[in-house]
C-alpha cells in the first residue's frame, strides 16, 4: 500500500522513480546476539575442529533480518532521512532547495527512490552497498507497472498471480476455476478430516503466505478467505487443503 501511495505522490509532484536491490544484504549486517560454530573440514585443515565466532548476519540465523534492517536503517539516517510516521518503512527528506521532499521505500533488501534527482540518491546508496537491477519500476515486490503515453501509471499482480498458480498446480495438480473465492457452503470450522502431516503442513501454510501477500497487492476480494483459512494455519485438516 506505501508503494501505491507513494507513486500518487510521485505523480502529483513530478517525483522520479528508480528501484534497486542490494546484494548480498545480510552479509552487510553484524549480529548482536553471541554465537559460535565448530569448523567442518570445509574450513581446511587448519581450521577444522577449531571453534569461530559468527560476527556477521549470515543466512538462517533467526535475527538477520532484523540485524539488516538497522543496518539499512542507519545508513538511511546517516543520508539526513527520516521515518515517516504512518509507515516506518517509507523514508523522507527535505530536498536541499527546501521545495519538495525525496522519498524512499524499503523492503528487505528490495527498495524504491522517488525524488527529482533519483540518480542521485541511488549513487549515496551504491556508495555503501552493491546493487543491481536499478532502473525505472517494472516489476516490484510482484506489482508489475506501465506507464501510459498519457505519462499515467498502472499497475496490477497478473504476473505475480500467474507463476503462483502456476507454482501450486505443479504441487497439486490442476485447480478448479470458481466465480467466487468462497462456496457458500464451505464452513471448514467444522471440518473433522485427519490433520496435516508435517510436510502438506507446510505447504498450507506456503498457501496461506501466497493469499496473504496477493491481498497485499490488491486483490482485496479474496481478504476474507484467506483470513478464514489463517485460522487453522496452527493444525490445518486434510479438508482445509483442499477447499
Amino acid at each position: 500500500m506505501s508503494v501505491k501511495l507513494l507513486h500518487v505522490i510521485s505523480q502529483s509532484a513530478g517525483l522520479n522513480a528508480l528501484c534497486g536491490d542490494i546484494v548480498n544484504s545480510y552479509f552487510n549486517a553484524f549480529t548482536t546476539k553471541k554465537m559460535y560454530a565448530v569448523a567442518g573440514p570445509e574450513f581446511g585443515p587448519g581450521l577444522e575442529g577449531k571453534v569461530v565466532v559468527i560476527c556477521k548476519a549470515l543466512y538462517g540465523l533467526a535475527t538477520l533480518c532484523a540485524q539488516f534492517h538497522n543496518h539499512l536503517s542507519d545508513m538511511l539516517r546517516g543520508m539526513e532521512f527520516k521515518p515517516t510516521q504512518f509507515d516506518c518503512d517509507v523514508w523522507i527528506r527535505l530536498r536541499v532547495d527546501k521545495k519538495s521532499y525525496e522519498y524512499i521505500c524499503t523492503h528487505i533488501d528490495d527498495f524504491c527512490i522517488f525524488s527529482k534527482q533519483a540518480d542521485n540518491v541511488m549513487a549515496q546508496i551504491k556508495a555503501a552497498y552493491t546493487v543491481k537491477s536499478v532502473g525505472p519500476p517494472k516489476y516490484y515486490l510482484g506489482n508489475y507497472f506501465k506507464c501510459s503515453t498519457k505519462g499515467r501509471w498502472h499497475m496490477g499482480c497478473k504476473k505475480y498471480i500467474t507463476k503462483e498458480v502456476t507454482r501450486v498446480q505443479m504441487m497439486f495438480g490442476n485447480l478448479v476455476k470458481r466465480d467466487t473465492p468462497m462456496a457458500v457452503d464451505n464452513h471448514p470450522e467444522m471440518d473433522d478430516s485427519e490433520v496435516l502431516n508435517g510436510a502438506d503442513h507446510q505447504k498450507y501454510q506456503m498457501l496461506l503466505g501466497m493469499l496473504n501477500w496477493i491481498v497485499i497487492l490488491g486483490r482485496l476480494g479474496i481478504a476474507c478467505a484467506a483470513s478464514l483459512f489463517a485460522c487453522f494455519a496452527v493444525c490445518p485438516r486434510k479438508g482445509h487443503n483442499t477447499r
